[in-house]
């Protein structure tokens, strides 16, 4: 499943689009019935994908971040950095220069990961988090009232 979905390490401009992604993972037999467990990854990208289905557009920035994304413009590229990862030694290694994998979009935005940000933006996603959900004034997500 995990070579043939390309789940693993961030690998975006590997994955497949998300139609040969949502096909591919229908010829892969259930790991567990339905409810039995949870495959984060995986979950997580088919919502993804069900989300941009659903609105009619790829997944968007989340909460107004402009500096987050599944990309890097080209005229943000001088400001993005490498991707490194503990090596076998214990030092680190190159995993993706500047630019690499995230210089252009994927043909499948994850549902699961992939973004790339920045500190200011991951600052206000925190914020976000502490003011129970809440950013630049608006709630993330709408509350539901109970009509009984």
């Amino acid at each position: 499943m995990f070579s043939e979905l390309k789940q693993g390490p961030p690998q975006p401009q590997f994955v497949a689009a998300p139609d040969e992604w949502m096909a591919a993972l229908s010829r892969i037999p259930l790991l567990c019935q339905p409810g039995d467990a949870w495959l984060y990854n995986t979950c997580s990208d088919i919502q993804g994908v069900l989300i941009a289905r659903v609105s009619g557009r790829p997944l968007p920035e989340p909460l107004g971040m402009a500096d987050t994304g599944f990309g890097v413009p080209a005229s943000k590229l001088g400001r993005f950095t490498s991707y490194y990862r503990t090596g076998p030694a214990g030092g680190l290694e190159l995993v993706d220069p500047p630019d690499g994998q995230w210089r252009s979009l994927p043909a499948f935005p994850s549902g699961a990961g992939g973004l790339v940000s920045t500190v200011d933006d991951w600052h206000r996603f925190a914020r976000m988090l502490l003011a129970g959900g809440i950013a630049g004034g608006r709630g993330c997500c709408r509350p539901r009232r109970c009509s009984r």
